[in-house]
């Protein structure tokens, strides 16, 4: 009796965190897919100026930087380093010889694979149901402007978690 409520209560669990992707997260991620927005434009363009072998001691000077972004092909209007640092490109080294929109396609790739591990990681730490883990994964708005954003929170939480455990 007891497990057959367990599993009825995991799958509206599923079914809940189901809708919510719908809801939430698919849109988000549509937006992200063919849209470069904040973030992900100047991380790859640090990277993309590292791997031409250019110096990127300049980044930080303003009107430099929109021009080796109108340069690389880059479409957004303004890129900005504000709080990151140049090693903030590191991370998108190896996609810095692809178009900019294939890098942000691989990029989604990567922090789905990092989103993953971090349900991996949590149920092993919490030993909470997957369930429930993808219903708050979901329900998560900041995971899901991340990937909109090309951000790398998800890398960073993978490895808080890897070092916690």
């Amino acid at each position: 009796m007891r497990l057959q409520a367990r599993v009825r209560r995991d799958g509206w669990t599923w079914l809940l965190a189901a809708a919510a992707m719908l809801v939430i997260a698919v849109p988000v991620l549509r937006r992200g897919w063919v849209s470069l927005e904040t973030d992900f434009p100047n991380y790859y363009l640090l990277a993309h100026l590292r791997a031409q072998g250019s110096t990127v001691d300049r980044a930080y000077e303003w009107i430099w930087f929109q021009r080796q972004k109108d340069h690389a092909g880059l479409t957004q209007p303004l890129v900005g380093l504000g709080q990151i640092t140049p090693m903030s490109g590191v991370l998108l080294f190896p996609m810095a010889s692809l178009p900019v929109m294939a890098a942000k396609h691989a990029w989604y790739g990567i922090n789905a694979l990092a989103v993953f591990s971090c349900l991996i990681l949590f149920r092993r730490m919490s030993r909470l149901p997957y369930a429930r883990l993808a219903l708050v994964a979901a329900l998560c708005w900041p995971l899901w402007r991340n990937f909109e954003f090309g951000q790398q929170y998800v890398l960073v939480l993978v490895l808080v978690l890897v070092a916690a455990e």
